[in-house]
């Protein structure tokens, strides 16, 4: 309860929610695709869409909760799946919004100065990038 009597909500610091597509058979635009592209019985292709909720956190080495928190962020991934035959291709772009944001915090010494005094550190999330992997299973 807090000091007026209400109870206190218990939010979670963070929350994942996924959308995944799978398409087989004809997939929306591979019925006009050259035979040779065409999917076969079996081939998929899966779209999918991650976002990600990150509540305000205290840095670590501020025990006594007397800082300025992190900011909250949110955060949406997309990645598309192809498999033909023994084949998987995988494409997927982290941050899509290209949100700039800080994943983690902390206070330490910094040798760099003189007199090592103790600073705040900030670790950046990752800039909006694309990652492509293609796979084969023998």
């Amino acid at each position: 309860m807090n000091a007026r009597g209400y109870p206190i909500a218990r939010v979670p610091a963070s929350a994942t929610v996924a959308f995944t597509r799978s398409f087989s058979g004809c997939w929306p635009s591979a019925c006009f695709s050259p035979p040779l592209l065409r999917p076969r019985q079996g081939d998929r292709m899966r779209l999918r869409l991650d976002a990600r909720y990150v509540g305000p956190q205290y840095l670590r080495g501020d025990e006594e909760n007397v800082e300025r928190r992190l900011s909250d962020y949110a955060v949406v991934d997309a990645s598309l799946d192809v498999e033909v035959g023994r084949y998987r291709i995988r494409v997927a772009v982290p941050n899509v919004l290209d949100r700039r944001y800080v994943t983690f915090g902390t206070f330490a010494a910094n040798p760099t100065v003189a007199g090592d005094p103790v600073q705040r550190f900030l670790t950046p999330g990752l800039p909006r990038h694309v990652l492509v992997s293609l796979s084969a299973e023998f």
